[in-house]
């Protein structure tokens, strides 16, 4: 039976330069990154990250919508270090009963090794994605790679504190796919309680040991004034905030918020951090984290649709790019 799939293959820019000991504190802390996404994903990854020469995370998710976003979160843990990412979309031949990534192989893990090494090459796009199309053909989208490196490069020059703020913001207002669970009624469950293990991440000692346990020019790091124990308090599941009538209706829409700037951002963020609403929202502003947020549900929308109507797929085929 052949199995579609989107594999994620990570690689840690430069690392071979780093001191040898920092270089171990980081691999430490992607360790312990790769163990929290892998649960935080749960249905949606298929084989769990592991790692490959000790500088490259690798893992198998079930649509490219959801490949791209648990990319976009990573890059938020590991800011403010740099990656050459891959997606590739494809079949899934070679399936090892096991529960990591590294025995496993086909075109989806093929495509995404090809993306990394041209995401290695390209000076414009860190990131990569190759979506194999119908009738076998290979789909390098301008517009799809465009897109997703715009919002990548919105948000780069951020600073330490700015880009936790901006983590903290995901994990109230996560944003998910429609393909992620094939339960009739997920919404609920579509958005994980899990978003905790996120908050003991970026209080571990090995976040610390990697980042510090200040942003710089900051009294403190946004993660520090956080409670897991009250996490339930400040994600917005569904029922409170509500999907948009289009998401609910269709199921290859990505499930997310009404808005890429939720109403009481700010308010929900500040006080889970135990911050001002007026500091808060003007980091959030400052770092162009509503304009990404938008870029980021458009784009993992168009990726859903394309995968669950291939057919559609056809109609952006407007030729390969590097």
């Amino acid at each position: 039976m052949e199995i579609m799939a989107a594999a994620l293959t990570v690689d840690l820019k430069d690392s071979r330069k780093m001191e040898p000991e920092r270089r171990m504190r980081i691999q430490r802390y992607m360790v312990y990154a790769a163990k929290t996404l892998s649960r935080l994903y749960g249905r949606r990854m298929i084989r769990k990250f592991s790692f490959i020469g000790g500088d490259e995370m690798q893992g198998l998710l079930r649509s490219p919508a959801d490949a791209y976003l648990c990319l976009r979160l990573l890059r938020r843990l590991l800011f403010p270090l740099e990656l050459h990412a891959g997606i590739g979309v494809g079949e899934w031949e070679t399936r090892v009963d096991a529960k990591n990534t590294y025995y496993q192989d086909g075109p989806a893990y093929h495509r995404a090794r090809e993306a990394v090494e041209l995401a290695k090459r390209d000076r414009d796009n860190g990131a990569i994605l190759i979506f194999d199309g119908p009738d076998a053909a290979e789909l390098r989208n301008p517009a799809w790679n465009a897109m997703m490196n715009a919002g990548f490069r919105l948000t780069e020059r951020n600073t330490a504190y700015q880009n936790e703020i901006a983590l903290l913001l995901e994990c109230c207002y996560p944003i998910i796919t429609g393909t992620q669970d094939p339960r009739p009624t997920p919404a609920k469950a579509a958005v994980p309680d899990d978003f905790k293990l996120l908050i003991r991440l970026m209080q571990s000692e090995e976040a610390e040991a990697v980042f510090g346990t200040e942003a710089p020019g900051e009294k403190r790091r946004p993660f520090a004034g956080v409670s897991p124990e009250r996490w339930s308090e400040f994600i917005r599941y569904p029922e409170k905030t509500g999907w948009t009538k289009k998401s609910e209706a269709d199921p290859t829409a990505c499930r997310s918020y009404r808005q890429a700037h939720p109403y009481g951002a700010a308010s929900t963020v500040a006080e889970a951090a135990g911050l001002t609403r007026q500091a808060v929202d003007r980091a959030l502003r400052s770092a162009n984290v509503y304009e990404e947020r938008a870029l980021a549900m458009a784009l993992a929308e168009m990726l859903s649709r394309a995968w669950e109507e291939p057919r559609q797929a056809q109609s952006f085929r407007v030729g390969p790019t590097s």
